[in-house]
């Protein structure tokens, strides 16, 4: 596991539980519906599982839920699923045993070929794969906050895979498409979802506590980057307001 991840997301667990946004039903609805799998045809995963935002909505849907998770920090928040350790290069499941999986804002930390292969093996021949990030929809009155606070982090933000994090979203990234493994697995479809967030200054200032590489700085320099952020805020007076969020989707099916 990548060592920002791990450290990162041991301190910001509780900030992580408290400000990340959920993720649509409709998402995962709309997933079985493609796939046309029923959900209580089998066991479904959600493979670094974080503290279980998107674990609560599966078990809306699916009767058997499974969430993998490596950061034993984040697992302690998942209270109505059943949890194991693992991360997506080692699945702790027996070959074919999930009926699908499901990849809520952390893809982008795996191996890809490793994790394709492993995926692969877990998901049962027809079974469903879905990889999905949560991208924030620009609001005209927040642009300008988001900028400022993105000038804010820009020298401690880190991509695993080296990308420029205020360059552009997911849908550019496309190596993540084409490497090895997604032989595997019939062609992937993009599809988007959109829901909403209610954003409180306090919230604001957790969410960005939650991301990885501000959380695993030294302890003098978050909370100063959290003050700066929290100093941006009331200089706008921003209390609160409505964040639309895109649910990138990216489905497709074992062969």
């Amino acid at each position: 596991m990548d060592d920002v991840a791990s450290k990162g997301y041991s301190l910001a667990a509780d900030a992580y539980q408290a400000s990340r946004p959920a993720w649509p039903l409709e998402a995962i609805h709309s997933a079985f519906a493609e796939w046309q799998l029923r959900p209580e045809e089998g066991l479904v995963v959600d493979l670094a599982a974080g503290t279980g935002h998107l674990t609560e909505q599966l078990l809306k849907v699916c009767p058997r839920v499974l969430a993998v998770e490596p950061v034993a920090a984040m697992r302690a928040h998942i209270r109505d699923a059943d949890t194991v350790e693992g991360t997506a290069e080692g699945i702790p499941l027996d070959d074919a045993q999930a009926l699908a999986v499901f990849v809520g804002e952390a893809f982008h930390w795996f191996d890809y070929t490793a994790a394709l292969r492993e995926l692969a093996r877990i998901i049962r021949p027809g079974g469903g794969l879905a990889v999905m990030w949560n991208t924030p929809v620009d609001v005209p009155q927040e642009r300008e906050l988001q900028r400022a606070i993105g000038e804010l982090v820009k020298p401690y933000a880190y991509h695993p895979k080296g990308h420029d994090l205020f360059a552009g979203d997911r849908r550019e990234e496309r190596e993540w498409l084409s490497v090895a493994g997604w032989e595997s697995f019939h062609s992937v479809q993009y599809r988007q979802h959109f829901h909403e967030q209610e954003i409180t200054r306090a919230g604001l200032v957790a969410l960005v506590g939650s991301w990885s590489f501000i959380a695993a700085l030294d302890e003098r320099v978050r909370t100063q980057v959290l003050h700066e952020t929290e100093r941006l805020l009331i200089e706008r007076g921003i209390d609160r307001y409505r964040q639309r969020w895109r649910c990138d989707t990216y489905r497709t099916k074992r062969r």
